[in-house]
């Protein structure tokens, strides 16, 4: 196809999307418009780069393409580790969770799943999480698991949280009751959530970041911080971590793999329970393999 039908579909994903230059290489998005072109009937691939250009369901499967969800149940189990122990720490409180670019159901249950398990019976109806990613249809389908959704295993504290169907699982009303999901693009949450003036004692954006542009990526992450609460605490990717620690003064937290970031203060007073989960990891049975 020629660079003017190109150019065009780069520069949207560019200003509308904030690729990162390396996440809109032109021979990757030319080679998803000839192909999106030959599934559509099209005449060619610049005319699948019109079609984009002026429907929005188009232009959201363009985007899902070029950032593909990278997640899964319980990935990084190190991390619904720390969540747990929050949230016991917070007990009957309960806590408020926001999970955002969340690539679908997976990450949205999975802490969930963490959240409920440790504020116990006690805290559960004081258990929230918001969920959003800008594809919506990520969210239309119901939230059960299969083949790679299920590659790092259910570990034994969520097991009843979801229901044994053949190869599958599926969420039990106990968690998707606590779960309300949308689609929102991140910078439109971090908006809403600022003029509500909500805060959130646990923020999750994963595996996201490192598709961005570097002004937009630092953005995001200061937004979300701004949301945290005082002793809250921000869930990143691996690759995200030292990103995320600079865009906003966080601190990591001193639980080896689970790549969250807090306030200095609050890391301080949480280290000898976070020492707890990494001494237990050897000597739970519920906790299972950690995930790749």
């Amino acid at each position: 196809m020629s660079d003017g039908d190109l150019g065009p579909v780069i520069a949207a994903l560019r200003a509308r999307s904030g690729f990162s230059a390396e996440a809109v290489a032109p021979e990757r998005v030319a080679a998803y418009l000839a192909a999106r072109a030959r599934e559509l009937g099209l005449a060619h691939a610049g005319a699948a780069a019109s079609r984009v250009l002026a429907d929005l369901d188009e232009y959201a499967l363009l985007e899902a393409h070029l950032s593909p969800p990278e997640t899964w149940l319980f990935r990084y189990r190190e991390s619904f580790d720390h969540l747990r122990e929050y949230a016991r720490g917070r007990g009957a409180r309960g806590v408020r969770a926001l999970v955002v670019g969340a690539g679908g159901w997976c990450e949205p249950c999975s802490v969930a799943a963490a959240l409920l398990d440790g504020v116990g019976d006690a805290g559960a109806a004081r258990v929230s999480v918001d969920a959003s990613d800008r594809n919506g249809a990520l969210f239309a389908r119901r939230p059960c698991f299969s083949g790679l959704d299920l590659r790092g295993g259910v570990p034994g504290f969520a097991e009843r949280f979801f229901t044994e169907g053949g190869d599958a699982r599926c969420a039990r009303e106990a968690l998707t009751n606590v779960i309300a999901a949308r689609a929102r693009r991140v910078e439109d949450e971090i908006a809403a959530a600022s003029h509500a003036g909500d805060r959130f004692d646990v923020i999750a954006f994963r595996n996201v970041a490192i598709y961005l542009d570097q002004r937009l990526r630092a953005g995001i992450f200061a937004g979300l911080a701004s949301l945290l609460a005082d002793d809250g605490t921000l869930l990143v990717g691996h690759a995200e971590t030292n990103l995320a620690a600079a865009a906003t003064g966080l601190s990591p937290a001193p639980v080896a793999g689970a790549f969250a970031l807090m306030r200095a203060e609050t890391r301080r007073t949480d280290a000898p329970d976070a020492r707890r989960v990494i001494g237990s990891r050897a000597t739970r049975r519920d906790d299972g393999p950690a995930s790749k």
